[in-house]
């Protein structure tokens, strides 16, 4: 293998992690039943954090992509580390983290229900809504929630079930989160 070979090789592994190779598409990151901290739930989680971090990387601009983990994983260590110079970035993931996001589609995860409601009390629940096109469930790691998916026959219904489930207090710290489905 001449030096030329070895050259187009690397070129090839780059373009394949970037995502940019002929034939091949960028993944796109599916929801964990668990997360191993705050920023990898936020990445997986909240669709504008993900967009935030995705830029980042992209622009190689690795400063700001620390100090967006650092701030998401421990605000006021950030905030000694990075100081007023990184305020805007902290700005930026604070407003990402709060965004609600618009339903664009009938399909929404969801996670926090309590386990013992099982499949088809949850699918009673959210029928009681409207039209349940497809349900999917299953236990969380900690064996005391349930996470999924659901589908409604109109995207209104799954509007509606955002708006009175997402953020609900399930209790013993428990909340019931709802994302959209893109």
């Amino acid at each position: 293998m001449n030096d030329f070979d070895i050259r187009m090789m690397l070129v090839e592994v780059r373009m394949r992690s970037n995502g940019t190779m002929p034939g091949t598409e960028k993944k796109k990151r599916e929801k964990k039943a668990s997360y191993s901290n705050k920023f990898e739930e936020m990445l997986y989680t909240k669709p504008n954090i993900e967009k935030m971090y995705d830029e980042f990387r992209e622009n190689g601009n690795n400063n700001d992509l620390n100090a967006m983990i650092d701030y998401i994983n421990d605000k006021e260590l950030a905030i000694t580390r990075y100081g007023a110079t990184y305020q805007n970035i902290f700005d930026q993931v604070d407003a990402a983290i709060t965004a609600k996001v618009e339903v664009t589609s009938p399909k929404l995860d969801f996670s926090g229900f309590p386990s013992n409601m099982g499949e088809a009390a949850l699918e009673m629940t959210f029928g009681a809504l409207g039209a349940v096109k497809s349900i999917n469930c299953q236990p969380n790691d900690d064996g005391l929630t349930l996470y999924g998916t659901v589908e409604f026959e109109e995207i209104d219904v799954a509007k509606v079930c955002m708006k009175q489930y997402d953020g609900m207090d399930m209790g013993l710290g428990t909340v019931i989160k709802m994302d959209p489905v893109q």
